[in-house]
């Protein structure tokens, strides 16, 4: 496995000079000869050709060093004190161009995506990651242990040209959405799934400038809020998945959606009341699941009017009454489940 190299007193001046250009501590990151900024610059001036770089491409590969260092079998709240080492890190803190790196991806020798799901990766994220800021239109750390519990990811609100982030079981332990995701206005599609967030959508801050949204996954963390307004009224969302997640409220804002054609809301015991009537109006919806809610009353007949809908989960409500006749009009349907109710017919 690669190792940190030893951080020498007597470093490359040159080599030094052109990172404390970008260095986003002054420079002072680099007393502490064991901290992971002095591990990469060591790394860097360990390289034969590397003074021919230029101060963007060394700040890429350095930004990129401090990503691994920082997160290479390093302990955080969420592990042993022995952490696994990443799953896969082929190529990286390698003499090789940093485009070849396992799960860098580049465009004209620029990262433009990172992908690294499921990989074993623990410590946290370092602030050095906006150096990639300009360039970075996809990082994807699904499924990883990375700690978020003191702030440490709020480098993410410099990332401005993100369109897809997806951070899917990581460890934010955070006071309900982290706000300064609002500033990420490029953003098409984002995952902060079962992340430890605990409490407020805080919508308005997050969500009023995200226009751009196509998909939006919040779903496994604890907001004790109704689907909000700034939610609701996204231009762009296609697809919404808050399942689990302690919702409450009702379904009345779902025919509000102007374009949300798969909407999954399972497992939130605190949504209440009855499917409204002008669900029939939210001809857009191809998928629809509120499954182990608290939903009651009758299945009103307009829902018929969802004649391009392919997939329906109802199971496990309160609902009561006869299952409409209006049902047969839906003609795109595959999968229905209504089991777990109490309907006739």
């Amino acid at each position: 496995f690669p190792t940190p190299p030893s951080a020498s007193p007597f470093h490359n001046s040159k080599i030094k000079d052109k990172i404390s250009i970008v260095a986003l501590r002054g420079g002072e990151e680099f007393d502490d000869p064991e901290s992971y900024p002095s591990s990469a610059l060591a790394f860097l001036e360990g390289i034969s050709d590397v003074t021919q770089y230029t101060v963007a491409e060394l700040a890429q590969k350095y930004a990129l060093l401090c990503f691994f260092f920082s997160t290479f079998g390093v302990p955080n709240l969420y592990t042993d004190e022995n952490p696994p080492v990443w799953t896969n890190s082929k190529n990286w803190a390698t003499d090789t161009n940093e485009c070849t790196w396992y799960g860098v991806y580049c465009e004209d020798d620029k990262v433009i995506s990172i992908g690294l799901m499921n990989n074993q990766i623990g410590g946290t994220v370092p602030l050095e990651m906006a150096l990639l800021g300009p360039n970075l239109r996809s990082l994807n750390l699904n499924g990883n242990h990375v700690s978020n519990i003191k702030g440490e990811m709020a480098w993410l609100e410099k990332m401005t040209e993100l369109r897809a982030l997806h951070l899917y079981y990581c460890n934010f332990d955070s006071h309900g959405i982290t706000t300064y995701l609002g500033g990420l206005t490029k953003l098409e599609h984002l995952d902060v799934s079962y992340t430890l967030m605990f409490g407020s959508f805080n919508a308005e801050t997050v969500f009023t400038s995200l226009t751009n949204l196509h998909t939006l996954e919040l779903g496994g963390n604890m907001y004790n809020e109704p689907i909000p307004t700034e939610i609701v009224n996204l231009p762009s969302l296609v697809h919404l998945y808050v399942d689990n997640a302690m919702v409450t409220g009702n379904l009345s804002f779902v025919p509000n959606m102007p374009r949300i054609s798969e909407l999954w809301l399972d497992a939130n015991e605190n949504i209440t009341g009855t499917i409204p009537s002008e669900i029939g109006n939210a001809r857009t919806l191809r998928s629809f699941s509120v499954s182990e809610c608290n939903v009651t009353g009758t299945i009103p007949s307009e829902i018929g009017s969802l004649v391009d809908i392919h997939q329906m989960w109802l199971q496990h409500n309160k609902l009561t009454g006869t299952i409409p006749s209006d049902l047969k009009e839906m003609t795109s349907l595959r999968i229905l489940h209504l089991e777990g109710n109490m309907l006739s017919g």
